[in-house]
């Protein structure tokens, strides 16, 4: 909701507000600025950010998996592989990879793709493996090659054709060798790199990397050497790729912790060939104890201990910033991971289309892992992407932050910026002279009239989701060209990833705008009182999401919130009976008549050409990704248009029967009610069926969930409410008070700072002991805290968490609007299109959006709301960033992983496209159980510390995960803080989402004992607890 909240403009002195920085500077710096001229800026690059005025959070991201791009199953392909290398080059990728029969017997195989998504293994003629026909083995039986092959296209502009592709190898005595080839299929090895560059008499048969260092005029090698006993990344460069230097180990920045690497995965970013990027693989010595206590494999894992990928980079060419926290753990325990050499990424990288991509959507990086490299199992390759430059970000909450930059030279007349916002966040750059000033002010006048003043260089508030959007200034950025001057971005609810400068026309020609107010925004967070005494817990699992039962005092982890991942499009709403406003799903767990799990799902379709054929139709899946359509047998359909009738459908009702735009359905779970009532349903609709006037919310009932029957008007329309029920209502049994609890929307008069709004929308609430109409004595105003903002809320979806049946959990979609254009509007989504509605008159479709929040309550009334939205529109395309977007259906299902043998996941479901006048499509997201929110902690040791508990059982278990160098140590404590002896555990590592927790002493003896628990934590995650 675009309101004034807590609205200070930080722009103007007329303001006369402590917290304006109109005219407020940084400081002198006295080290001579850094020039980037035109090259792209990435914000994990350390150097950069003045940490001592940036207040926003640098936040490391990993990689999410997706498919499974290569299996090795071909009978040349040998035992096991490794040695992956992906090398770009003008028709697409390459990737080489060895297969090893035996450790003598090592082949070097080749496959192809073109856009990094698919790829085929290339057959090679003439064969080098003759054994097999049609084979893809370019390199057999060759001592040169032990490792694999770690090629690259050479960008040198003075490289022989001849030898265009470039690649080093171990060879059979552990020496690096040169290979050179004018195709990338046929090579010619070159001599060893030699004593003088390669120090080692053998080195570990480890992955290594050459390029063309396109800034230092240089071929490089990265290759993995001993210093001291320890293994470690070492360098090595060359003018002809031929005749190297003396090898020496990289630089780190100070405090680096000094890891033992097992490869030397350094290249040139993609983006930027003056910056390197390296995916190391990192090894973890594991002591005995802890990995008798943590791994089936504890005798593989404490010889050889574990491994993960870390992040590094270096823009100056000689010293390497490293980030000790994991980048790519080994992930949900199974069989083959959590072994030497899990997290192994291939060398190189490839830009490829997004995952669903939808036209004009970015593209973003792909990596490719390999999985099994020590198990039984045979070695598989997976493709794992990220945003593009979207190793690391700095991020800001609801609250507003700032990220400022130390003072730097640019070379251009336009900025472009990687950033992501909610649809009530933002982004704002003011560029300030190189003592951190702005340069001078601007007079503007607002909707109403009202002066106010903004700094030069300032750019239009930014709200979306773009890899390159250009920033628009109030002032043109040419005339800074050259100078040393300063960055600021102010932002809220958002993450800032990279920028760049240049002299590109800008897209947008709109001049006629100007910068807003600044709305800085400075919220409490939703936190529970100290109770007296203990808090009983019992065996009821306790999930993370508030802050209840911790310590905040004692507390040095910090609370992390996730939001879901997209999977797999599920399906479209095409049936001529869906039309193309498929709208409000419902997914309830059931069991069917044999007793198996399974899910039903309910959901409105309607055509906008023709709302009066409303329906609700119904789907069912029995795993929560395969879903079915089912011919019901109890509804027809006729397209008004064609006349064609359909006779097989899943239509369950039709408007004639009820006029309705939304059906919410439960599962009663109370053993004491008549079959026929074992399904209720609530709607909204004002049919008069029964003796009742007017409008309002309808209840029903049935005895399987399919054949309804209409009972009574659960709520009416009250007199000040507007619009109210048009949304998803949820029914909801609360177990703990013996009563249910309605949830619906309503839009009511809201007076703001500024704007007098007269359909604000709100969540409300009534209960009520039975499933009768309720009384509107006991209808309620969700409370989400004294100094919570005020946003618009559309739907509700509450309901009650399946493994903490105490606790609601909510995700409302929240509304957020303006009543004018903004420059931000003329670069999101299809903008001619929206400035066409927004001229016919159409601002509710133009200028609104929406998105996904998050909220919890542990009573039904009151709610712990997470400011930020826990699911936005997503990079931006045509059909999305609009009104009607990002609406999560009413449901979460289990889910099995996409990880074979790993734990269950959770799966939630949108729907994407309304309102485009296209058939919407479904969608699956899958989020971690209990992973809403987590408390975390970073390499350096931290603690998470309840209050006071009292437990009941015998067994603990924990949902958590940690990198390989990472862990978590359980301390039980009596109620003062002191240890109690036989109550310590041994590290947990690894990734668990139901780790049972061992300890020396009965866990028994200390039921209904007052006691804390003491989490010491390490580049770790915690997410819930339960005893049994």
């Amino acid at each position: 909701m675009k309101l004034p909240l807590k609205k200070i403009s930080i722009y103007g002195l007329s303001a006369a507000i402590l917290l304006s920085t109109a005219a407020i500077g940084y400081g002198v710096f006295a080290k001579r600025p850094i020039y980037i001229g035109s090259d792209r800026q990435f914000v994990w690059n350390a150097a950069l950010i003045d940490s001592s005025k940036t207040t926003a959070e640098f936040t490391l991201h990993s990689p999410e998996k997706q498919e499974t791009v290569l299996s090795f199953n071909e009978p040349w392909e040998g035992s096991h592989n490794g040695g992956f290398n992906v090398a770009a080059d003008p028709d697409g990728y390459k990737m080489y990879y060895a297969a090893y029969t035996s450790p003598k017997d090592v082949k070097i195989c080749l496959a192809q793709s073109s856009d990094g998504i698919s790829w085929e293994k290339s057959v090679v003629t003439p064969a080098k493996q003759n054994d097999f026909t049609g084979n893809n083995v370019i390199i057999a039986g060759d001592a040169s090659v032990q490792n694999g092959l770690f090629a690259f296209y050479d960008s040198n502009p003075t490289c022989d054709p001849a030898e265009q592709y470039k690649a080093i190898a171990i060879d059979g005595s552990g020496q690096l060798r040169e290979f050179t080839s004018p195709d990338g299929i046929q090579w010619t090895a070159g001599t060893l790199l030699g004593k003088t560059a390669v120090t080692n008499t053998t080195l570990p048969t480890a992955q290594c990397s050459a390029f063309w260092n396109a800034q230092k005029q240089r071929y490089e090698c990265y290759f993995v050497g001993e210093d001291a006993g320890k293994q470690c990344i070492q360098v090595t460069e060359s003018k002809d790729f031929q005749n190297w230097s003396a090898a020496k180990k990289i630089r780190y920045s100070t405090n680096t912790p000094d890891f033992s690497m097992q490869t030397a995965n350094i290249q040139p970013y993609l983006r930027s060939a003056n910056t390197l990027v390296g995916l190391p693989l990192r090894i973890t010595a594991i002591a005995e104890s802890t990995a008798e206590a943590n791994f089936e494999n504890a005798a593989d894992v404490k010889s050889n201990g574990l491994t993960d990928t870390t992040f590094l980079s270096s823009t100056d060419n000689g010293r390497f910033s490293l980030i000790p926290e994991a980048w790519l753990s080994p992930g949900a325990q199974n069989q083959s991971n959590w072994s030497f050499g899990s997290s192994l990424v291939a060398r190189g990288m490839a830009q490829t289309p997004a995952l669903h991509s939808n036209t004009g959507e970015d593209d973003e990086l792909s990596f490719y892992v390999a999985d099994g490299m020590q198990g039984a199992a045979k070695t598989t390759l997976a493709r794992y992407t990220l945003r593009m430059d979207g190793f690391a970000s700095y991020h800001a909450p609801f609250n507003t932050k700032v990220v400022v930059t130390k003072p730097l030279v640019f070379d251009g007349s336009r900025m472009t910026l990687n950033f992501k916002t909610s649809t009530d966040g933002y982004v704002v750059v003011r560029i300030l002279d190189k003592n951190g000033d702005p340069y001078g002010e601007l007079s503007y006048t607002d909707q109403n009239g009202e002066e106010y003043k903004a700094s030069k260089y300032t750019s239009y508030t930014m709200i979306g989701d773009r890899v390159d959007r250009e920033v628009a200034f109030n002032a043109d950025i040419s005339e800074l060209s050259g100078q040393t001057v300063m960055l600021e971005f102010s932002m809220s609810d958002a993450d800032i990833y990279s920028f760049g400068f240049d002299s590109e026309p800008y897209q947008s020609t709109d001049t006629n705008w100007q910068p807003e107010p600044l709305d800085f925004r400075d919220y409490s967070d939703y936190s529970y009182a100290d109770t007296e005494g203990a808090i009983h817990i019992g065996t009821q699992r306790q999930v993370l999401w508030d802050d209840y039962l911790i310590n905040a005092q004692k507390t040095t982890a910090t609370p992390a919130a996730h939001s879901p991942v997209r999977k797999e499009a599920l399906f479209k709403t095409d049936l001529p009976w869906e039309g193309d406003n498929c709208d409000f799903y419902v997914i309830l767990d059931d069991t069917d008549e044999t007793g198996a799990p399974y899910h039903r799902m309910y959901y409105l379709g309607w055509d906008s050409s023709s709302p009066e054929d409303i329906c609700v139709c119904y789907a069912y899946s029995y795993d929560g990704i395969d879903w079915i359509k089912p011919d019901l047998g109890l509804h027809s359909y006729t397209n008004r248009t064609t006349g064609e009738v359909y006779t097989q459908t899943n239509i369950m009702l039709r408007s004639e029967e009820a006029l309705f735009d939304n059906f919410f359905v439960m599962k009663d779970p109370r053993s004491n009610i008549p079959e026929s009532q074992r399904y209720k349903a609530i709607c909204q609709g004002s049919y008069d069926q029964l003796g009742y006037s007017s409008y309002g919310l309808w209840g029903w009932v049935s005895s399987d969930g399919l054949h309804w029957t209409k009972t009574h008007r659960q709520l009416p329309k009250l007199e000040d409410w507007f619009g109210a029920f048009d949304s998803v209502n949820s029914l909801v049994w609360d177990e703990n008070t013996q009563q249910f609890f309605t949830y619906f929307r309503v839009r009511e008069k809201q007076m703001t700072q500024d704007v007098e709004w007269p359909d604000f929308r709100k969540i409300y609430g009534a209960v009520g002991k039975e499933f009768e109409p309720m009384d509107p004595d006991s209808i309620f105003a969700l409370n989400y805290g004294e100094d919570a903002p005020l946003f618009e809320m559309y739907t509700n979806n509450i309901s009650k968490y399946s493994r903490a049946p105490q606790m609601f959990i909510g995700f409302p979609t929240r509304f957020s609007r303006n009543n004018r254009w903004t420059k931000n509007y003329g670069y999101l989504s299809d903008p001619q299109a929206r400035r066409s509605k927004f001229d016919a008159g159409q601002e509710t479709r133009t200028l609104s959006m929406t998105d996904t929040m998050f909220m919890t309550s542990r009573d039904g009334y009151n709610w712990n709301r997470q400011n930020e939205a826990f699911l936005t529109p997503g990079p931006e395309y045509q059909a999305n960033w609009i009104y009607g977007n990002c609406y999560p259906a009413y449901g979460l299902v289990q889910t099995r992983s996409d990880t074979e043998g790993a734990d269950d996941e959770l799966s939630m479901y949108l729907f994407e496209g309304k309102f485009y006048n296209e058939p919407t499509t479904f969608y699956r997201y899958a989020l971690r159980l209990d992973g809403f929110r987590s408390y975390k902690s970073t390499y350096k040791q931290q603690a998470l510390v309840t209050k006071p508990i009292a437990f009941a059982g015998s067994e603990m278990q924990l949902n958590f995960k940690t990198s390989a160098a990472g862990s978590i140590q359980v301390r039980i404590l009596d109620e003062n803080g002191n240890a109690i002896e036989g109550y310590t555990s041994q590290p947990l590592v690894g990734d668990n989402t139901d780790r049972v927790v061992s300890f020396e002493k009965e866990l028994s003896e200390l039921n209904g004992v007052p006691v804390i628990l003491q989490l010491t934590m390490c580049d770790a995650e915690i997410y819930s607890f339960v005893f049994q």
